[in-house]
């Protein structure tokens, strides 16, 4: 059984059907295999595959960051409210939950922030580059670069309603930042997770922004998962049925035919 969120149901659905599982969002009294983004309470989650707390952790914005910096991995300063100091701005404003990035609101005064409606504000962090780091069981399996994707993309607030979307680099690239994406997997208490990280180039560090717990995924990523998820699954799980696919052989033809990007 694979457990989804109701925000990220399309892939989540996509997963299982490709491992040739049964798929829900809501209660369910069967064994749960793969949680993807969902931290609903069932009595039959025993060690599924991210775990009811992790993902209630990762998906609440505040608690999320200030447990990542109590793991010494370089996050986001937080705020509970906005700061007085002038100098600590510009500040964003942020939803406990959020999707997408459509909760952050510029503020470049108190004004601005106290008028946002936010939950949370953060310190603005300017990068030189963004990455997206695909981690399961410890491992970098997908690395991806934020690109622009429109002349009028946003500069200061990369998100994919802003202009941006991922495109596919190397394994040999990121080395360092790959390895703050594993901590913070880690850190979270999560098996697999999609790790948003910039690097700044004043303090020479990689700051990770979230962690996602049920990325969007294309065609290509969705086969790396796939093959994680089944050889995970073979191995924890004596009621698991294998697919029988041929993962490279799959991952080797889509590359052939499909965009590379995200």
């Amino acid at each position: 059984m694979l457990l989804y969120h109701k925000s990220c149901g399309k892939t989540g659905r996509k997963l299982a059907r490709l491992l040739n599982l049964q798929s829900t969002k809501y209660f369910t009294d069967q064994t749960v295999f793969i949680r993807w983004g969902n931290s609903l309470p069932v009595p039959s989650d025993y060690g599924s595959i991210n775990s009811a707390p992790s993902i209630s952790l990762a998906a609440h914005g505040l608690k999320s960051l200030v447990a990542l910096a109590e793991a010494e991995v370089s996050a986001p300063k937080v705020y509970i409210t906005p700061p007085e100091d002038l100098s600590e701005y510009p500040i964003l404003g942020r939803k406990i939950h959020h999707r997408a990035g459509t909760d952050i609101v510029w503020c470049e005064t108190p004004e601005d922030a106290y008028i946002s409606e936010s939950n949370f504000w953060t310190k603005f962090i300017p990068v030189h580059k963004e990455l997206r780091v695909h981690v399961f069981g410890g491992m970098p399996i997908r690395i991806l670069r934020k690109v622009p994707r429109r002349n009028d993309a946003d500069m200061r607030v990369r998100t994919s309603l802003r202009g941006w979307g991922y495109q596919r680099v190397g394994s040999q690239y990121y080395q360092r930042g790959q390895e703050v994406a594993v901590r913070a997997v880690d850190a979270l208490g999560l098996t697999f997770g999609g790790v948003d990280l910039g690097w700044n180039e004043e303090t020479k560090k990689y700051v990770v922004f979230e962690v996602n717990t049920a990325p969007s995924l294309n065609s290509i990523s969705l086969l790396y998962y796939g093959k994680e998820f089944e050889n995970y699954l073979l191995e924890d799980e004596p009621d698991y049925e294998p697919t029988g696919y041929n993962w490279s052989e799959m991952l080797e033809r889509a590359t052939t035919v499909d965009s590379d990007t995200e």
